[in-house]
């Protein structure tokens, strides 16, 4: 089950939340003052290793152009 980040628009509490993908958010509050519907916030991903898998694409890509 992912994460979902969600910012309490009436306190401005930022909190986490396990749930399914696709659950409905509609009884979800706010922790702090208890306020109702908080929005969904962006996450950032981590992309260190999609950076290192890239790094391994491009070393194999040169091994066969240059012959190896």
């Amino acid at each position: 089950m992912p994460i979902y980040e969600f910012e309490c628009e009436k306190c401005n509490h930022a909190f986490e939340c396990f749930m399914k993908v696709g659950e409905d958010q509609g009884d979800l509050t706010c922790p702090e003052c208890g306020a109702a519907h908080p929005k969904k916030i962006i996450s950032r991903i981590q992309t260190s290793d999609f950076k290192r898998l890239g790094q391994r694409i491009l070393k194999r890509m040169a091994k066969r152009q240059a012959g190896e």
